[in-house]
């Protein structure tokens, strides 16, 4: 029995031995794994740090060569512009010297494996461009040798965007909305010279007449058909294009927070200070000055003849309602600015809230589908942003029309009659959107 019993203990103590043994090489391999796997980790960190600066570093030289570039220059579409390449080009370059720094060779245009590539578009508000570099390096393995696995590879990507300084509706002075025809339609023997941006519609672009279009630095884009003039000597230049960019038919500018109720009586001569009103009326052959600020209209704004109305600094909000110039009116309307050279400042009359209705002077809201009809002659002078996201602008003129120093956002855009019209959008007097870089991980 005494010899049996010392048998048991012995073979007990062998099987001890053998399951000890499989557990510290089992415990081992763990171990092995989980230093392999941070190395593996290590590895990932430092080519994301890579891949950041080097889409970074892409990013802001981009930024830098855009910078304050309107859409008419830098265009992000069928037919990119050159310096939409030359910002490409040397951001690039720039992301391929970042990277080199950290021993990263990133091929151009290429993210199959080591590269850096761009990308430029439209998100139905803006133009915007996309830098993408990625790093993918190969980590070789000490222990997960043991079960098979030599290397482990780590891969890792970043995406910078960037928006350029710019006005709305990718900077075109003439946009329409509307996604049926009747978007722009240039009539009758209008003249219409745009020397800043370009016509674009969501929809058609029709000459019905012998209307004469001239576009100095911008295109004419279209998304659905184009109809040339009607009549012998009338003509769009350059040739108008077909898109498949497509504009957001809503929310291009923020809620103008006009109150719902609270309306009082409309000024019509002398003086009047912002405020909310059952609309603005100037009896023929008098004069109102508004001061600067926001004007929010449940009525129309109405000038009769020969009456004269100054509004420097304003921005009208037409709840409901939209406007009614008699042909003789005497118009001096301008939206609120800044200094020249600031960007981020609160015009007077306006509040933190309200402060990005810079550049915008007339807004209709959502829902709106009034027209508001602009009347040019030498006597009428308009600077900023007119938008009209559900409703119709049309414009009216004589052989003598001053510069209009605005853009036009609408549902449906019409320049008819013999209106003279020149269109300039100084960077100062209309709506922008600031510049900005987002991290797109």
């Amino acid at each position: 029995m005494k010899l049996v019993k010392k048998l048991s203990q012995r073979n007990e103590k062998g099987q001890v031995l053998v399951i000890l043994a499989l557990a510290l090489v089992a415990l081992f391999g763990f171990a092995g794994l989980a230093i392999d796997g941070t190395r593996v980790y290590e590895a990932r960190r430092q080519n994301q740090s890579t891949a950041d600066s080097a889409a970074l570093t892409a990013a802001g030289v981009a930024q830098n060569v855009i910078k304050e570039a309107q859409p008419d220059i830098f265009f992000c579409g069928d037919s990119p512009t050159a310096l939409t390449r030359i910002a490409s080009d040397q951001g690039i370059t720039s992301a391929q010297i970042a990277a080199k720094e950290d021993g990263i060779v990133l091929a151009r245009y290429d993210i199959s494996t080591n590269g850096v590539t761009s990308f430029c578009g439209t998100d139905g508000k803006r133009t915007y461009m996309d830098f993408t570099a990625k790093v993918t390096t190969t980590t070789n393995t000490t222990f997960a040798r043991v079960i098979g696995i030599n290397s482990l590879p780590s891969n890792a990507k970043a995406t910078v965007r960037i928006y350029p300084y710019q006005s709305a509706a990718y900077g075109n002075a003439i946009a329409s909305l509307s996604n049926t025809c009747g978007g722009v339609v240039f009539g009758g023997t209008s003249i219409t010279t745009i020397i800043k941006g370009g016509v674009f519609s969501n929809s058609c672009i029709d000459g019905n007449g012998g209307p004469q279009v001239d576009v100095q630095t911008g295109k004419i884009l279209y998304n659905t058909t184009y109809t040339p003039p009607t009549s012998a000597g009338g003509f769009l230049s350059p040739a108008p294009q077909q898109t498949t960019n497509k504009l957001a038919d809503s929310g291009l500018v923020g809620d103008p927070k006009c109150p719902a109720s609270g309306y009082s009586a409309p000024p019509s001569v002398g003086t009047a200070n912002p405020g909310n009103y059952t609309g603005i009326k100037v009896n023929a052959n008098d004069s109102l000055t508004l001061a600067p600020g926001r004007y929010c209209l449940k009525g129309n704004l109405d000038v009769g003849a020969n009456g004269t109305l100054i509004a420097n600094g304003v921005t009208f909000v037409f709840v409901t309602g939209s406007t009614s110039f008699n042909g003789t009116a005497n118009l001096n309307l301008s939206a609120p600015v800044c200094p020249v050279g600031d960007k981020y400042c609160v015009p007077t009359g306006f509040t933190e809230d309200t402060k990005f209705l810079k550049g915008v002077l007339m807004y209709m809201v959502e829902g709106n589908t009034s027209t508001i009809t602009l009347n040019g002659s030498s006597t009428n002078d308009y600077k900023g942003l007119i938008y009209a996201p559900d409703g119709y602008v049309k414009i009216n003129g004589t052989s003598d029309s001053k510069t209009f120093n605005t853009q036009i956002i609408a549902w449906n855009v019409t320049i008819e009659g013999n209106a003279s019209l020149s269109m300039d959008q100084i960077s100062d007097d209309t709506f922008h959107y600031q510049s900005s870089v987002e991290v797109r991980k």
